[in-house]
Formats: C-alpha cells, sequence, structure tokens
C-alpha cells in the first residue's frame, strides 16, 4: 500500500534501555522534543522533562526535573520519544502510548490527549517503535512496516514487505533497514538527508544505492548517519555545523559519505545537529553543534570531525537528542549533558529555563546590592558583596560582566578584577556602570551608541573610567543611554537620544554624545533610566520625566514625547523612582505606591489592563518602602520585610509558583526578611537581610547563577540504577559552620529499610562512603534523620552528597545528589614552584590559618588579571595551574586573598 508523507516529524531520539539498561539506535530524534525516557534492568520505566501535553506519562502535566518513576509495571521493553509524545513496548508486545495526540499520533483511534500509558490496539507482536513530531512509525515481528498520526489515527501499514527490520524517523522524512541489510528511505529532502543522490522528496520508500550490508540507521533533522557490518561509519545530508563529522561544512552532501578510515563503529545516533557514535572497544565519540555542550567534550566548540568524549572505555549505549545527549556506561549508570531547558538532562546540578519559586542561587552569606540586566536575549545580572568586591554571571555577549572577555556567558558569580571598593552598579540592555567608593565612574559591554560615555563608540570587556571626575554619587543604564548623578547635584547623560531620552532639549535628537552632558538643573536627587525615557526626583520632592511617551510612561497626562525634563504634577512630597520599559513606579513620602505607563502585562499593578497617563495608586497600602521595575513586570518591598511581585509571569518571574500573569500586588512567600529585588527580562533576583543571594524565573543565560546546560557528562542513576523505594520528602545539605556540612531527611513512610550510607563527592562523580544511619524497618509513617559531616576534604570548593538507602533484604538504591559549598572563614601562607616556570605551568602550596575560600589571580606587569581561580583551603593546599604554561614570557605577580587576608608573590615566564 503506497502511504502519502506529510511528515511534521522533528523526532527526538527515545532512550531505551533493556535488560542490561542499553539505549536503543533505532529510535528517533525530535529537533522540538524535551523530554527523556529510560527503561531499567528491572522492566520500571523512568521519565523526566517537559510535560505540558502528559508526554511523561505520570498522570499529570507538570514538568520533573529528575527521573521519575512511571507506575508501577516492570514489564516495559522498548521506549521511544517523540515532540510531544511517547510510544513504548511491553514484553508481552503489545504497544503503549501518551501525551499529545492532536494529529492523532497515538494510534488509538481518536484525537484525546492522554496523560498516562493507553494500549494502541491489541495486538501482542511490536517489535521496533519511532516517535515523530505528529506521526509514529513501527516495526512488527512479522516484518511488516506501520505508520500513523498526521491524517491516520490508527497504525496502517506501509507497501507489504514483510522483511523490516528497524525504522527512524527524522525531521518529516524516515530511513529504515530490511532484514537483507538493504537500506530505504522517503520524505522531505531539501539537504539530501535520504541519501538518494539528489533533493528531490520521496512519498515511497525508496532503497538508498545498491549495498546490504546496513546494520543501523538513525535520522536527525536533516542528516542521517548509519553503520555497515563492516565497522565503517557513513553520513549524508545537512552539514552546516559539521554534523556529518566529514572534517568540512560543506552545506550538504546527498549519497552516502564515509566518515574516517574507522572500521570499529559499533552504533550511532543523529541528534538536531550533533551525531554521537560508539566504537567496539568502548570509547564514545562525537562531533557537529554544541553550543549547549552536547557533544561532552568539556566546551561548546563544534566538531566538524569525531572527537573523543572523555577518556573512559566502558560506554554501552549513546542517544543524541534534539540538544542534549544521554547515555549508559556497561556498569548499567546512565549519564546526560547538554541542554536542560525543561529538566531533560535530569540532573539536580541543573536548573530548567522556568523557576517559579525563589531559589538560593549561591551559598555566600555577604550579598550587599544587586542589578538585573533586562534585554531580552542577553540578560546578565551584577552584585557587590559586603567587602566590596563586584561580581557578575549571565550573558557577556558584549562584556558586559567586565571580566575581560567577551565569551558568551558566564555560569556563576565571577569577580570583576580584584579590587574591593565598589560602591553600586547599574546594568543597562548589554552596558554595565558602576561607581566606586572613591567616586569614579566606570563603564564596560556593548558600546555602539557611547553608552558608556568614554568618547568613544568602542565595546569593552573590562571597566573603563569615564572621564576623571571622582564626584560620581549615583548612575542608572538604560537601553542605549545613560544618566548619572553627582554630589553637586548635577545630572549628566550620554549616549542615543533618538527619543529625545537626554533632555537635551528639541532639534538634538540626532544627538549622540559619547562623553557626559549636564541636563536642567543643578538640585537633583537620583534619576533612574528606562528603556527610552528618564524619570528624576529634585531635592525638593518634585519629580520630572522627559523622553519617549508612546504609553504614557511620563505620566504627564498625554502620549507627547519630551525632550527636556517636565514636571509631573505639582505633588513635592516624591520619596524614589524607578523606569520600566515602558512605564514607570514611584514611590511617596506617605508609603503609598504610585505606577502610570504601559499595563499590557499587569505591570502597574493597578488591577486593569489599560495603560495610564498619570500617576495611579498602586492598591491602598501605605507601607511601601522600596521597589525595582523591569522590562514587564514589577517587585516591592514592605516595611515589614515581605516582597510582592506582579506583572508579566510567562517565565515564573514573579516567584509566586506560577507563571500566570497578575495586575494586582501578590505576595512571594511567606518570608518577611527580604531587602532588596531587582528584576530583569524574564527574571528575578533579590536579597534577604541575611545577605543570601536568591533568584527565580527564566534562567537560559544562566543569569540565576546556576546553569541551565552541561558541557559534561553528569550522573543521572549509580549502577544500583533505582530511585529510593523508601520516598523521600525532604533532603537537605547545607554548611553549619566552619569544616561542618550538616545532612537531614525525612521519610514519608518506610518498608523493610535499613539504613542509609550518606555518600560523598568532590566532582560530582566519583562517591565515598562516609557513614551509616539506621533506618526503621517498615513503618507507615515518615520519620526524620540527620548526619553531621565534620571531616570534610581539603581543597574541595564543592562538595556534593547522596544517600544509599539499604533495604534489609541487601538491596540498596540511591538517592538525588544535594550540593554545598562549605562556609568559610580565613588567614594564608603561600609558597610557589618552580617561580620561573615555562611548558610545566605553575604549582602553588598554600597553607590557610583557618577554613575557607580563596581566590587566586595572576597579573601581568600593568595590573591586568591574566588567570583567575577559587580555591576552598583547609590546612594546606597543592594546586596545579598548567594553564600559565600558556603565557607570553615576562613578569608576573600571583595574588592569593581569603577573605581580608592575602599574600602576593613574582613569578617569571621564561
Amino acid at each position: 500500500m503506497q502511504v502519502m508523507l506529510s511528515f511534521w516529524a522533528t523526532l527526538l531520539r527515545g532512550l531505551l534501555i533493556s535488560s542490561l539498561l542499553v539505549l536503543s539506535s533505532r529510535d528517533a530524534v525530535q529537533a522540538q522534543a524535551l523530554h527523556s525516557a529510560i527503561i531499567q534492568a528491572d522492566g520500571t520505566l523512568l521519565t523526566w522533562g517537559q510535560n505540558t501535553f502528559g508526554q511523561l506519562g505520570d498522570g499529570t502535566t507538570a514538568d520533573k526535573v529528575t527521573p521519575t518513576k512511571i507506575g508501577a509495571a516492570t514489564i516495559w521493553r522498548y521506549v521511544s520519544t517523540g515532540s510531544q509524545h511517547t510510544l513504548a513496548v511491553r514484553t508481552d508486545g503489545t504497544l503503549w502510548a501518551w501525551g499529545n495526540n492532536s494529529n492523532g499520533q497515538l494510534g488509538i483511534g481518536s484525537t484525546a490527549q492522554q496523560i498516562s500509558p493507553v494500549q494502541v490496539g491489541t495486538d501482542t507482536n511490536w517489535q521496533s517503535i519511532s516517535a515523530g513530531q505528529y506521526h509514529s512509525l513501527a516495526v512488527r515481528t512479522d516484518g511488516t512496516l506501520w505508520t500513523w498520526g498526521e491524517d491516520t489515527r490508527s497504525p496502517q501499514q506501509i507497501g507489504t514487505a514483510t522483511n523490516w527490520q528497524s525504522v527512524s524517523a527524522g525531521t518529516q522524512y524516515a530511513m529504515a533497514v530490511r532484514t537483507d541489510g538493504t537500506l530505504w528511505a522517503w520524505g522531505s529532502n531539501a539537504y539530501g538527508q535520504l541519501g538518494l543522490g539528489s533533493t528531490s522528496e520521496q512519498t515511497t520508500p525508496a532503497q538508498v544505492g545498491s549495498d546490504t550490508n546496513w546494520q543501523s540507521v538513525s535520522a536527525g533533522q536533516a542528516h542521517t548517519v548509519a553503520v555497515r557490518t563492516d565497522g565503517t561509519l557513513w553520513a549524508w545530508g545537512d552539514n552546516t555545523y559539521g554534523q556529518l563529522g566529514l572534517g568540512t561544512t560543506v552545506v550538504q552532501q546527498t549519497s552516502p559519505l564515509q566518515v574516517g578510515a574507522g572500521t570499529n563503529w559499533q552504533s550511532v545516533s543523529a541528534g538536531q545537529s550533533h551525531s554521537l557514535a560508539l566504537r567496539t572497544d568502548g570509547t564514545l565519540w562525537a562531533w557537529g553543534y554544541n553550543i549547549y555542550g552536547q557533544l561532552g567534550i568539556s566546551s561548546r566548540t563544534r566538531q566538524s570531525s569525531p572527537v573523543q568524549v572523555g577518556t573512559d572505555t566502558n560506554w554501552r549505549s549513546v542517544s543524541a537528542r534534539a540538544e542534549h545527549t544521554v547515555a549508559v556506561r556497561t556498569d548499567g549508570s546512565v549519564w546526560a549533558w547538554g541542554n536542560n531547558s525543561y529538566g531533560q538532562v535530569g540532573s539536580s546540578s541543573l536548573l530548567p529555563y522556568l523557576n517559579p519559586m525563589p531559589l538560593q542561587v549561591s551559598p555566600f552569606t555577604n550579598w550587599q546590592s544587586i542589578s538585573s540586566g533586562g534585554h531580552p536575549f542577553y540578560n546578565h545580572t551584577m552584585a557587590i558583596r559586603s567587602d566590596g568586591t563586584l561580581w557578575a554571571w549571565g550573558a557577556n555577549n558584549f562584556g558586559q560582566l567586565g571580566i575581560g572577555t567577551a565569551v558568551t556567558q558566564q555560569f556563576r558569580p565571577m569577580q570583576v578584577g580584584i579590587l574591593s571598593l565598589w560602591k553600586s552598579v547599574s546594568t543597562g540592555y548589554n552596558h554595565t556602570m558602576a561607581v566606586r567608593t572613591d567616586g569614579t565612574l566606570w563603564a564596560w559591554g556593548n558600546n555602539g551608541n557611547g553608552q558608556l560615555g568614554i568618547g568613544s563608540t568602542t565595546q569593552q570587556a573590562s571597566p573603563v573610567q569615564v572621564g576623571t571626575e571622582a564626584d560620581w554619587q549615583s548612575v542608572s543604564a538604560g537601553q542605549f543611554f545613560t544618566v548619572a548623578l553627582r554630589t553637586n547635584g548635577t545630572l549628566w547623560v550620554w549616549g542615543s537620544n533618538i527619543f529625545g531620552q537626554l533632555g537635551l532639549g528639541p532639534g538634538f535628537d540626532s544627538t549622540q554624545p559619547t562623553s557626559p552632558v549636564q541636563v536642567g538643573r543643578s538640585t537633583w536627587k537620583s534619576a533612574s533610566a528606562g528603556y527610552n525615557h528618564i524619570v528624576a526626583l529634585g531635592t525638593d520632592g518634585t519629580l520630572w520625566t522627559w523622553g519617549a511617551n508612546s504609553s504614557g510612561q511620563l505620566g504627564i497626562g498625554s502620549l507627547t514625547r519630551q525632550t527636556t525634563p517636565v514636571q509631573v504634577g505639582s505633588g513635592t512630597n516624591w520619596q524614589s523612582i524607578s523606569a520600566g520599559q515602558y512605564y514607570t513606579l514611584a514611590l511617596r513620602t506617605d508609603g503609598t505606591l504610585w505606577a502610570w505607563g504601559d499595563n499590557s502585562f499587569g505591570q502597574l499593578g493597578v488591577t486593569s489592563i489599560n495603560r495610564k497617563t498619570s500617576p495611579t495608586q498602586v492598591g491602598t497600602a501605605t507601607t511601601w518602602q522600596s521597589f525595582s521595575t523591569g522590562r514587564s513586570h514589577s517587585v516591592g518591598m514592605r516595611t515589614d520585610g515581605t516582597l510582592w511581585a506582579w506583572g508579566a509571569n510567562s517565565s515564573g518571574q514573579l516567584g509566586n509558583g506560577s507563571t500566570i500573569q497578575q495586575y494586582s500586588p501578590v505576595q512571594v512567600g511567606s518570608d518577611t526578611n527580604w531587602q532588596s529585588a531587582s528584576p530583569g527580562e524574564k527574571h528575578t533576583a533579590a536579597l534577604r537581610a541575611d545577605g543570601t543571594l536568591w533568584a527565580w524565573g527564566y534562567d537560559d543565560e544562566s543569569q540565576l547563577s546556576i546553569p541551565s546546560f552541561s558541557a559534561e557528562p553528569l550522573l543521572l542513576l549509580s549502577s544500583t540504577n533505582a530511585p529510593l523505594p523508601v520516598e523521600l520528602v525532604r533532603f537537605t545539605a547545607t554548611a553549619a559552620g566552619a569544616g561542618t556540612v550538616q545532612l537531614r531527611w525525612t521519610t514519608a513512610q518506610e518498608s523493610n529499610n535499613a539504613g542509609f550510607a550518606v555518600e560523598r563527592s568532590s566532582d560530582g562523580i566519583h562517591f565515598d562512603a562516609i557513614g551509616w544511619v539506621d533506618g526503621s524497618g517498615t513503618s507507615s509513617h515518615g520519620h526524620e534523620y540527620s548526619f553531621r559531616d565534620t571531616q570534610l576534604p581539603q581543597g574541595a570548593l564543592t562538595l556534593y552528597y547522596h544517600l544509599v538507602q539499604h533495604d534489609q533484604d541487601g538491596t540498596n538504591a540511591t538517592s538525588q545528589v544535594r550540593i554545598v559549598v562549605p562556609r568559610q572563614v580565613s588567614g594564608l601562607h603561600l609558597e610557589v614552584w618552580p617561580t620561573r616556570f615555562s611548558a610545566e605551568g605553575v604549582q602553588l602550596y598554600i597553607q590557610a590559618g583557618q577554613y575557607g575560600l580563596a581566590t587566586v589571580h595572576l597579573l601581568d606587569a600593568i595590573g591586568r588579571v591574566c588567570c583567575q581561580r577559587e580555591v576552598m583551603l583547609d590546612g594546606s593546599v597543592t594546586l596545579a595551574l598548567p594553564e600559565m604554561a600558556a603565557l607570553p614570557a615576562g613578569v608576573y605577580l600571583l595574588r592569593v586573598q581569603q577573605g581580608r587576608y592575602h599574600v602576593i608573590t613574582k613569578l617569571v615566564r621564561e
């Protein structure tokens, strides 16, 4: 039977683990699939990641960020994950499906969505499956090939052949191998992904060449990879990112080409634009697109030829997915890496993109102030600690972090230089401004419109002083312009002025000053830069605005833009201000909060969605203390220490546990110790009175300071390959003083629980047992447990803990990992060898009188930071720095700082 194909089948490779925890090489890759699934050795099914359509099969539509067991059945054999649905075969040969079913892709005779597994027909002879975007493919034990979805709601046979062996669905095309070793293809062919020597689409299966030694095939988004029985590896189709592994990025290949000369390839898997393959010696190799680290090679640089993943020789199977990869080793342990946008990597050490609840994102307790950038694509965050040091993380495409390079992004807080005299900082769209305690003003990042104020439009990746003045009081960075206040009450502006936002008057709209220019009078108290407008307070309590006004953001009762400062009403009791993208908030001395401008997302907090062109009170509260505006959401603190948020919430940026926008202020949790908050474009960062740092919302650029992807393999399940059978409702690990970590956990109920082995790791991979806590046997109610680790390893910056729960029958299982940074204290001694170094780099011997985190800086002769490392000191630590061997010849200063102590020594690079 001839079947017309209309595939929207961007397929995600289903992760199959058979009786030996082996990944299937037959399942397909979906370019937009954001969930994962495995079958364990005992036949249990685990899923994790996105669950919008119930594609995880756990009976809910809530995302899961770690592997979750599906039902109690232990009879699962194969599984394949599509874009938004999942297929699985049981040991009895029955086929089951769940998830999105808008096009009948579940094959159950309807288009009803299913959030739990539902049987497909009554047949018991299903053998191989491949889930696509809106369709599915499968092979039966009788060798027949079947399809459904798109216009078909139940399985329909393709042709009459009975010698199909396996099938793989790619984006709008499919590949299949027959038992006679022939390879067949059909569907879309714009990049030559069918391998037929042309770019013409095929509506029925067509043979690829005449070879009869094809062993397996994997279809990606628009490229195909396959292994022959002689161990050779072949590839064809799109090669934009080097995903064919041919050593080039020639746009496309329409016929199979051999990848290298190796004859020991065992299996291969094609992702969206990357590929991974196993050799018979157990090594794992990767190539292609790598922006999210999906190759697992500890970098994010794309590769056009196969590169080995680490040095391990015990990989058993691998599955390349859209932008992440999952693999299994011979010991049964499961590993994953790459993009974790919806939790599809499944590691607790990564964040998904969306985090709607406050998370403590740093173990340190000395944060003093914070500022979140609001660019739609380049979110970054800056913060100052109580010791005056400045820290940065998030996007860095324009050098806006100030760390000396314009690398793509920084996952964790990184110190900006080594100085400890920063007073305040302000983040713009993709530039940053800061004031030091000596009154000097500094700038870095994007400078295309002169927004740095340094007299040029040259981008800067490190702080550069603005002029020579030392009387700057405060600064506010806008979209492509900046406004700053001096201690004498004068206000200065520079950068883009296309909307008159600099306030220089009519006729100056096209003016773009690259150095500070004074605006208005000399009695200003504060100023805040919005997207293209400025709001400022006079020392007399009056309120003034100017610039763009298309949404009424100036608050003057009209939509007319203003090129010079205009007073808002006649009030003289205005206390503080904040300019958002197209709106403004202001606080009066009586504790009332007022808002005006755009209200499309409820960011004004005045219940209606209508814009306001004049100040309108936010509720009736008179206890507002401080507030801040983002792109389309706002946050505010009251005098009782509570935190409130309102406006856009599609990314959970309000922190109230939902993604529903709010038109009135809603409280963030129940805590009463909030100190300040700063909303960005789709995230919010906040400080508590105890100096801890918290964040929530979108994390695509690591703006929450915890990465959402990994370029290195992360352990998901150890060789014990099971989550705890004793259910944990709580498991925490926290620093409890110098040299001590406190672990606490609570169970819901217990069955045959002999106890818990507490295991610790310094790298998150290799764990050692450090203690034992007896269990409670069998109990219908929960129990609380604790363990105190007082023998922390030397030199460990971060520690990882998990629990291995042991049953009375001798079996055991491992919990999720908890991460903790031990508490720091201070006191230093430094020795370095060799002091003259060359190819071997340099080693440090650092001795601390007390336990704590130290920062190591290498400075060149003019004081620039060439290298920076952090190390946890406890007694003595030996630290190797091989990267120093790459530095040019010259004299360098090595500086180690721990708290208020520091030591410096000279090094010579020969």
